[in-house]
């Protein structure tokens, strides 16, 4: 029997709202007042009632007003439960009261099908994901509860439907379910039932009316199916004319009566609640965090905490010339945290000072944007589209779906707008697989207003997906903790329900939450109660859906894992190393406790040394202590202790040893200013610069009406010493000064106003490979800029020639870090090294040719200026040298440099070996090992014995100084390199899994080593081995056609005898079993066959990328196959592109809408499997 609760007051508010909004304010407004006195209804319920037990009672209506009352009270009742079961958001604890002044209601007549796209553009009923509106449908008892939930806007409480036994299958309503139970708005159907795929039958909507208004009880007097136990409910509302008489009033009732009287409930209440006034709320005091231009008049100001209400006068901008900027309105986004203010038209490249609450934050004023967005787009599902625009677009256009059409009978249903202002993702009509469609987007404009211009795009419709959800792999990852990573996107209630996860061997699951990491929605991170070694514990899954309801399969929902050990190991002191005056780093070798790591009393210093603050490192192993002022030449004694792991255990305690070091005044210095492009200004510091500082606009001014830049970005990647300038638009050839004022090191030294030229350069013509410009380095030295990174192999045949007038000039040619430079030094040949060739205040120029996919369109393109120097090209020398351990020592050299090897170096007059491969790689640091140990507590002294060069081999450090050695000192240390070991093994599916040694080893040794991997009666045979860069975690990849890891199964990895593992000191692999054998455990998760990811025509040439990377080294056309529509299969020459793309041209452009493309089986993957041969489809345009 269907039962449900529906709040007595928000009946009577409602009542109220729909008399003012039909005309009766005074005399119907006296009815109700009457009705809700009290009063003695004769109808009694056999179950339980559907309204709270307070709820009041009706009285008898006497006299002349029983016919108006009538016909009042019908509309009223028959609004009021369409109210209820849709158009409500008032609170269940707080119902919102009537609107004092009445609103007029303009009659609107719906269809069915208008009905529903109001209601759910209002956000009041969803329609099915398949279906759509499902007018012949019905609505179960699950989905109502939802429904209520969301009218009364009910946080999800899947607790409180623990009440009912009859919920699995409908874990995804669970939250709805408890939270309208425990609001008193709904209740079961007897026995702790219920009932949630129930569908509301008439008679059951008969009953909510009567029982929620307390109607009397009659007699039913139709002719229609009904229940026994409803005959008295139906009687009741169809005397009052409440639903109409009906033939069968057991049947469901249809949604598209329930949408007709819906919206009807919906308008009327909108209507009466007419104007509401609103409180103004006093603006609250911030703290800025940032501030920035978003265009040329509106700012974006970011708070520190989220504030409820701001007001325009509290901001206050002035220009750095002290004229003021109007503010005409402020802005707070939903969050609280971000305030945009709408300004006067600021000045472009302009500098601004911001104040509020009492803080200031610069910005600099963004030019009129005159720019349109362009877009790309990608399929999603049958029903889905996404548009990704280049920048902010405005919700209004982007939302709105007649700025997007679709060909071939597609519609656009919806269109959304996420979080970024940046991605629409359409709502779609069901596609068909076959069919090509052009989407074509119109009319949606950025943040300052400029309109889109029309353009389509082209893709395929996919099919309707109704497989099973599938579990992909299940991985154990420590003692309480699996990984489960579904086959498709995980519906996020039923993924997060701890009963759909079921264990055996007295293993419980206590928590399931989404991994916030994996962006596709697949993984789910369960937290089980302890686990025991040697236990083999049985998962069985269930009720877990993907987001289109389709339930877990049958065949994938049971897996198996071996149960993992807590690691109660104590924390272990990898290293000590002193950085600044005033900074140290205790590295630990595995993570530790954050508290314990971050109390100044478990780090003790001698001689009068004291730590005033420890942070730890995201990764838990790096402490950074911050000590008092070092002295040169002491060395300390730094003890630590009551350090605990993780997991609670406590170190021993230990001492190590370092040396004091002077502390860095030097203020960062500016190696060289560059433009890269017509808006692009590069420059590079001599050392690691501070985020902060290096990225705020107004540290940078420019001349020659340049202003100040109006974006920064710092290589934060890489070396975190190159900042990329936005600028005004530079003219080419024009010499211009950058001035950089308060950029600071990372120990707080900032820069006074250093001033660097450079020369403007303009946008060039699009090419595969553009020079861009050059910039001088130093008086021998320049850069050469490329739009596009390039290669050793496409500078093999460079061409390199200076405006200047020198004989027997040779020079070499180096890629730097960022691929796009090549760093190209000067010399006489047979002369002088080190030549000053570009004079300060001179303007040079630079032609280039020979590089492989240059744009050669003119002799002009390839001529680029630079502006001369007086700064020289210094000789390379030792910057300094940091212990690593007792017999190693890392050294750091000014510049990149060549030329090192055994002979380079000694370490207290004894000899070196270092780690350097090959006398000509460029390093800039390096790490020698000798012998004896240096002891802790001692001075050491590393000397230059034979002079090594910079990268270009022209110039040579010097060995001596007025007769005096070059030597380096650095601090003893106690701790002791020992020999390498196996740390662990890490499974990453079953056909490949990780070796992680305890430090850095030969790369050679590691690869060309045996390895045997045993689990049983079965020894898989590996197929391929890669050293990553860190040197310690070796990447094994076995054989697919050999056997792949089981899971549930124990391995046995060891290094075989006759192999030999050395570190890079030279020290042997440990060969005892403990430290060279480690086990391994199986994987569930499978190892995906390569496909084709991806292609893209342009005229002839496809370009085809996979999803992973491929293990061939030469192709032959018939590797793939290529189908037009007509059935025609045509091939083409394939080359590579990189290890996941290749090329494909054709010998004529494809010309037909449709074709499609499948990968041979001689395509395979680093594992040897071959390529999944299904046909991609692809649309030609």
């Amino acid at each position: 029997m269907f039962k449900c609760g529906i709040s007595a007051s928000s009946l009577f508010s409602f009542c109220l709202l729909v008399s003012v909004a039909y005309g009766r304010s005074d005399t119907s407004n006296r009815y109700f007042a009457q009705l809700w006195k009290g009063g003695e209804s004769t109808m009694r319920e056999s179950s339980s009632n559907l309204v709270p037990s307070n709820s009041q009672k009706l009285n008898k209506i006497q006299g002349g007003d029983k016919k108006v009352m009538k016909k009042s009270l019908s509309l009223i009742l028959a609004l009021a439960l369409v109210f209820t079961m849709f158009a409500s958001v008032v609170s269940a604890a707080d119902p919102v009261a009537p609107a004092a002044t009445p609103t007029p209601v303009t009659a609107t007549v719906y269809t069915p099908e208008t009905a529903f796209e109001a209601l759910k553009a209002a956000g009041i009923v969803e329609g099915d994901p398949v279906k759509g509106a499902d007018l012949t449908g019905n609505l179960t008892r699950a989905q109502f509860a939802k429904v209520i939930a969301k009218l009364w806007e009910l946080k999800e409480l899947p607790e409180g439907s623990t009440v009912y036994s009859d919920l699995s299958g409908a874990g995804w309503a669970a939250g709805y379910i408890g939270a309208a139970t425990k609001a008193g708005l709904l209740n079961g159907v007897g026995g702790g039932k219920f009932n949630p795929s129930g569908n509301v039958k008439l008679e059951e909507i008969a009953k909510v009316i009567a029982t929620g208004f307390k109607l009397p009880a009659v007699a039913y007097a139709g002719t229609g199916k009904v229940s026994t136990w409803a005959k008295g409910y139906v009687g009741a509302v169809v005397g009052a004319k409440l639903v109409d008489d009906s033939a069968d009033f057991t049947k469901a009732a249809k949604r598209s009566e329930i949408f007709t009287i819906g919206i009807k409930g919906y308008v009327a209440y909108q209507a009466s609640k007419g104007p509401v006034a609103t409180p103004t709320p006093t603006p609250a005091a911030f703290a800025l965090s940032a501030v920035a231009s978003s265009t040329n008049t509106s700012v974006k100001v970011t708070l520190k905490d989220a504030v409820t209400a701001v007001d325009k006068s509290q901001f206050a901008i002035q220009s750095f010339a002290k004229v003021d900027l109007a503010v005409s309105a402020a802005t707070l986004s939903a969050d609280g945290k971000v305030v945009t203010l709408t300004t006067a038209a600021q000045k472009a490249y302009g500098a601004y000072t911001l104040t509020a609450g009492g803080k200031s934050k610069t910005f600099v004023g963004l030019p009129v944007d005159t720019t349109k967005a362009t877009f790309t787009g990608a399929t999603d599902t049958y029903v889905s589209y996404v548009v990704t625009f280049n920048e902010e677009v405005s919700a209004a256009t982007a939302t709105n779906v007649a700025n997007y059409k679709i060909d071939n009978s597609l519609t656009v249903v919806k269109a959304a707008l996420d979080a970024t202002g940046k991605i629409v993702t359409l709502t779609t009509s069901a596609q068909s697989v076959g069919v090509v469609y052009g989407l074509t987007v119109s009319g949606v404009a950025d943040l300052s207003g400029n309109v889109i211009d029309s353009a389509t795009v082209y893709f395929g419709g996919l099919a309707k997906d109704t497989v099973n959800q599938t579990v992909y792999s299940l991985t154990v990852m420590d003692y309480n903790k699996v990984v489960v990573v579904f086959g498709k996107k995980a519906d996020p209630v039923s993924a997060t329900n701890v009963a759909n996860y079921v264990l055996d061997n007295n293993l419980t699951v206590l928590k399931a939450e989404i991994d916030t990491v994996d962006t596709t929605g697949k993984t789910v991170n369960l937290t089980t109660s302890d686990q025991s070694v040697g236990i083999v514990y049985k998962i069985v899954i269930s009720n877990v859906k993907d987001t289109l309801d389709n339930n877990i399969d049958t065949v994938t929902n049971t897996k198996y894992f071996g149960g993992i050990a807590k690691d109660l190991g104590k924390p272990v002191v990898d290293s000590v190393q002193v950085t600044d005056n005033t900074k140290v780093t205790v590295t630990f070798r595995k993570a530790v406790e954050v508290a314990s790591a971050t109390n100044v009393a478990n780090y003790t210093l001698d001689n009068s040394l004291t730590v005033t603050k420890a942070e730890l490192n995201a990764a838990g192993t790096v402490v950074s202590l911050t000590t008092s002022a070092q002295s040169v030449g002491i060395v300390y004694g730094l003890t630590v202790a009551n350090v605990k792991s993780a997991l609670g255990t406590t170190m021993d305690s230990v001492t190590n040893y370092f040396g004091g070091i002077a502390k860095d005044v030097a203020a960062p210095t500016i190696t060289v200013a560059t433009s890269t492009g017509d808006t692009k200004l590069t420059i590079q510091y001599g050392e690691k610069v501070d985020l902060e500082t290096a990225t705020t606009l107004t540290n940078y001014s420019f001349d020659g009406d340049l202003g100040y830049p109006i974006g920064a970005t710092l290589d934060t990647d890489g070396t975190n010493m190159i900042v990329t300038l936005t600028t005004a638009p530079q003219t080419a050839g024009k010499v211009y000064n950058v001035t950089v004022t308060g950029v600071a090191d990372l120990n707080a030294n900032a820069t006074a106003a250093v001033v660097k030229s450079f020369v403007g350069k303009a946008t060039s013509t699009a090419s595969v490979i553009k020079y861009v410009g050059a910039s001088v380095v130093d008086y021998n030295t320049v850069d050469l800029l490329f739009d596009n990174e390039v290669t050793d192999a496409a500078i093999t045949n460079l061409s390199v020639t200076p405006n200047i007038t020198v004989s027997n000039l040779i020079y070499k040619a180096i890629i730097q870090a960022n691929k796009k430079i090549v760093r190209v030094q000067f010399a006489i040949n047979n002369g002088n090294a080190n030549p000053n060739l570009f004079a300060q205040g001179q303007v040079y120029t630079a032609a280039v040719a020979g590089v492989t996919g240059l744009d050669s369109s003119t002799t002009a393109v390839n001529i680029r200026s630079f502006g001369g120097t007086s700064i020289a090209n210094a000789l390379p020398e030792i910057k300094t040298a940091i212990p690593v351990d007792s017999t190693s020592v890392k050294v750091i050299f000014t510049e990149p440099v060549k030329n090192i090897n055994n002979n380079t170096f000694t370490v207290n007059g004894l000899p070196t070996t270092t780690s350097v491969a090959t006398t000509g790689d460029v390093v800039t640091e390096a790490i020698l090992y000798y012998t004896p140990a240096t002891a802790q507590g001692t001075i050491n002294n590393l000397e230059l014995i034979t002079a090594f060069s910079d990268a270009a081999g022209y110039n040579f450090a010097v060995a001596s100084v007025s007769g005096a050695k070059v030597i380096k000192t650095f601090g003893g240390t106690n701790v002791v390199n020992v020999a390498p070991t196996i740390v662990t093994t890490i499974p990453v599916d079953k056909y490949n899994f990780k070796i992680i040694f305890s430090e850095a080893v030969n790369g050679t040794d590691a690869k060309n080593a045996t390895y045997t991997i045993t689990g049983g009666t079965v020894t898989l045979l590996t197929y391929s081995k890669s050293l990553d860069d860190d040197g310690k975690t070796l990447n094994v990849r076995l054989n697919a056609a050999g056997g792949a890891l089981s899971s549930g199964t124990v391995y046995t990895v060891n290094v075989a005898t006759g192999s030999v593992i050395h570190d890079l000191s030279g020290l042997t692999l440990d060969t005892a079993a403990t430290a060279n054998t480690k086990q391994l455990g199986g994987s569930s998760l499978d190892n995906a066959k390569p496909t084709i990811s991806g292609v893209s025509v342009n005229n002839k040439v496809l370009t085809v990328t996979f999803s992973e990377d491929i293990r061939n080294t030469t192709f032959v056309p018939s590797d793939f196959t290529i189908t037009k529509a007509d059935g025609t299969v045509v091939t083409g020459n394939v080359a590579w592109v990189d290890s996941k793309t290749v090329t494909i041209t054709l010998a004529t452009a494809l010309t037909s809408q449709i074709a499609k493309i499948h990968a041979n089986a001689t395509i395979t993957d680093l594992n040897g499997q071959s390529a999944v041969s299904d046909d991609l489809q692809f649309g030609v345009q």
